[in-house]
């Protein structure tokens, strides 16, 4: 992970266990009542403004929750 974070911006923050680590979480085991940790992220080009994000913890299809987030390509 190291490498992705050093060469791309990450939507999802490389210290995902600062102020606000529920945020980020986005696996779901079959059966909890609330995500446990964060596996999934999303990078681009650093010449891409990000917006908004986060993860979409209301919807529950799979073990993932979905990361959504807003970018603006310049």
């Amino acid at each position: 992970m190291k490498r992705l974070f050093d060469r791309y911006a990450s939507i999802v923050p490389a210290q995902v266990y600062g102020a606000d680590p529920e945020r980020w979480r986005t696996y779901l085991p079959f059966g909890a009542a609330k995500p446990d940790r964060t596996l999934d992220y999303a990078f681009t080009s650093r010449d891409v403004t990000v917006g908004e994000a986060s993860v979409v913890q209301s919807l529950q299809v799979s073990d993932h929750l979905p990361l959504v987030f807003q970018v603006t390509v310049e």
